[in-house]
């Protein structure tokens, strides 16, 4: 199993930003190894909470400052696996829906 990072967001230029994040939404040109499980986008579209599964945080850190480029500050961590805990919310979708 790899580890699991969390990554946040907090997008400066509002319309450049959620399509630049598009990408990262839908897995796509994601380097081998990164994976997308969850997106939290704020209602506002001022920010966003991303959950991936990928070999470093080094790694997510890249691909997410190389997709989003100047229209975020992105920050990335290892997630504590003996800490956290997760239940699906009621209301989410499993799978990413993409609306603007």
């Amino acid at each position: 199993m790899r580890d699991v990072r969390r990554h946040t967001a907090s997008v400066h230029e509002h319309a450049g930003g959620v399509r630049a994040g598009e990408n990262l939404i839908k897995n796509e040109g994601a380097p081998p190894g990164v994976h997308g499980l969850q997106f939290y986008p704020a209602r506002d579209r001022t920010g966003a909470t991303c959950l991936w599964e990928d070999p470093s945080v080094e790694a997510i850190q890249r691909h997410v400052d190389t997709t989003l480029g100047d229209f975020s500050v992105n920050t990335c961590y290892e997630v504590d696996a003996a800490q956290a805990f997760m239940q699906q919310p009621s209301g989410i979708r499993e799978f990413a829906a993409i609306t603007p």
